[in-house]
Order: structure tokens, then sequence, then C-alpha cells
């Protein structure tokens, strides 16, 4: 298989359907659509290969087009009875202009590039908050679902993931490719704190307190580490942040 090497768009791609799941209502539908979204995720992996230029092109046509035959098969009946999910690829589609840009630019790395993958990926809880919301209100419309009590969460689901990863892109980035850049390590900084302020004057259930973990790792002074030992310690605090974010819910 041609799989993605960015281990971290990984957890970004699960955590967002994650907590959009957790915070509504779980049904087996949602199985189904985290598959098919799963492999809609795959296919653009060889899909930036092809645009950037790469000598397995032959492999990456192949896997892709694989890739979107197993997509379009488990998604096609779930967007038949659920159409409003297309509305979120239509808002997919300025973020992965943005990937494909910077692909073919071999450029992958830049910030602005990794703010359009992060928001492209979130997507995939407001897709899970979306399809609960569907089901608990089958009678209405998208239009009408936004008026409904608890469409916020589409909302919530989308900036939690965004502000959470972005926290995570600032930190690593200060730990490798910025490592001796202070002028970053200083906006990485500055986010961190932005980000709690912003979180406890717009968000609920004092989901600010979830950042916190984050804004201690990216303050206290880090030796350096290997890329794998990262990866493993910001996987851990993206367990935690989900934590927290589910039992703030519950108690505020």
């Amino acid at each position: 298989m041609l799989l993605p090497r960015e281990h971290g768009a990984w957890a970004m791609l699960i955590t967002p359907y994650v907590i959009g799941v957790l915070l509504t209502n779980f049904n087996m539908i949602h199985i189904p659509l985290f598959i098919g979204i799963f492999f809609a995720y795959l296919a653009s992996y060889p899909l930036l290969l092809l645009i950037k230029g790469t000598t397995k092109g032959k492999q990456a046509e192949k896997w892709l087009i694989i890739y979107i035959v197993v997509a379009v098969a488990i998604l096609s009946p779930i967007i038949y009875f659920y159409p409003s999910l297309l509305l979120l690829a239509i808002i997919l589609i300025p973020s992965f202009l943005i990937n494909m840009f910077y692909a073919k630019s071999n450029n992958e790395r830049a910030i602005i590039n990794d703010i359009a993958g992060v928001s492209g990926l979130a997507l995939t809880g407001v897709a899970a908050v979306l399809v609960a919301l569907s089901i608990a209100y089958p009678q209405l419309d998208f239009m009408e679902l936004i008026y409904t009590e608890q469409a916020s969460q589409l909302i919530y689901v989308w900036l939690l993931s965004v502000s959470y990863f972005l926290t995570s892109i600032f930190h690593v980035k200060t730990l490798i490719r910025e490592r001796d850049n202070l002028q970053f390590a200083k906006y990485s900084k500055l986010y961190h704190v932005f980000i709690i302020l912003f979180a406890y004057l717009c968000l609920p259930h004092n989901w600010f307190l979830a950042y916190i973990p984050a804004l201690i790792k990216a303050l206290v002074p880090t030796a350096a580490r290997k890329p794998i030992k990262i990866g493993l310690i910001e996987a851990s605090h993206c367990i935690i942040f989900v934590l927290l974010i589910i039992i703030l819910r519950s108690i505020f």
C-alpha cells in the first residue's frame, strides 16, 4: 500500500472525528462514514505525489484509483441519505487547492500549508456531528439543522481541532525545522497564550483548561529529541486533550 508518511496527519484525521462523535451521539453509521473518509484521505497522498512529480508515478496512479474507488463505494450511499455532507466536500476544496500548490512547489512544510491541512482534516469532526444531527432531526434540512440547539457543535468541533493542532504544529517546528529560530519560538509561545485566551472568551464548558498542558509543554525548555520521541509525546498530549474536552463538558 502507498500510505502517507506524515504520522501527525493521522492524528489530525482521527482526533476531530472522535471529538465529533463524543460531543454528539454515536451511531453505527459513524463507522462506515469514517472508513470512507479514511480512504478519501488516503487518495490525497498519491494525488499529491503525482502533482509534485514522483518516480513512483505508476504506483501512485494505481493506489489513487484503488483508494478513490473504495471511498466512492463506501461514501456514495451515505451521501445519498445525508446529502448535506456534500457541502463539506465543497468547503474542503480551497484547503486542498492550497495543499496542491505547496506540493507542486515542493514546500509542503510551509506553515500556510500546515494550517490549510489542519483546517481541512478538522472537517472530519464536522461530518461526524452533521450526521448525528441529521439522525436526531431527520425531518430538517441542512439550513434548518444549523438552527437547532446542538448545531453549535459543528463549529466547536472544528475550532477545537484546528486550534489544538496548531499548538502542536508550532511546537514541533520549534523542536525540528525552526529549532534555532528564536523569533519563531516567540510566535509559538504567543500563539499558545492567545489560544487559551480565545478559548476562555469564546468556547463553553471551560474548555480553555484543556489547552494548558500544551502551553506548559511549549513554555518548558526542551532538550534535543529524536522525531519518534517527539511524535509519541504529541500523541499522548492529543489523547489528554480529547479526554479533557469530554471531562470538562460533563462537569461544566
